[in-house]
């Protein structure tokens, strides 16, 4: 199995603050970590590490923890098998663990010739699905902009409002 993976930053549509972040005025940009798992066949799973702070977590700590897998025990064909070796290398690290369980499942599913979703039995059909999304903290009259930019995303759960 050949690894690659490489950091990237998200540019949000819209500056993202929760209370913890106020005082540093929130972020536009998310750093985000790629994972591309490619097999002997030609065979690509993608993942994505999306490091969390809670868990401190940046997007150095997941390259870091990428760079320690020895590509050569992971297999498309044995998930379960390849997981187990990933989850002995340290506690934590859920971002970068989860990027890799997402390529090898990506993976095994595209060399069955699945769609992800019918690989793990989900009965997901395209345009049936509900989605939500999370509105950060700001003035009242950007947080109504950003419930109106949302349209018809049938959930919506708002962080709160500054004062005016």
């Amino acid at each position: 199995m050949k690894p690659h993976f490489r950091r990237f930053d998200l540019r949000l549509a819209h500056n993202w603050m929760v209370a913890s972040s106020q005082r540093s005025g929130g972020k536009s940009v998310y750093p985000a970590v790629l994972v591309e798992l490619r097999d002997k066949n030609g065979v690509i799973g993608y993942g994505e590490a999306a490091p969390s702070l809670r868990y401190r977590e940046t997007a150095q700590t997941c390259v870091e923890f990428l760079s320690r897998v020895d590509a050569g025990r992971l297999s498309f064909e044995d998930v379960s098998g390849s997981m187990r070796q990933v989850e002995s290398l340290s506690r934590g690290n859920f971002s970068p663990k989860g990027a890799l369980n997402i390529a090898l499942l990506d993976g095994a599913a595209k060399r069955r010739g699945q769609p992800l979703s019918e690989f793990l039995g989900l009965s997901f059909a395209e345009g049936k699905h509900v989605s939500s999304i999370t509105i950060g903290l700001d003035s009242p009259s950007m947080t109504r902009q950003k419930v109106r930019e949302a349209g018809s995303v049938p959930h919506i759960k708002a962080q709160g409002q500054l004062a005016a």
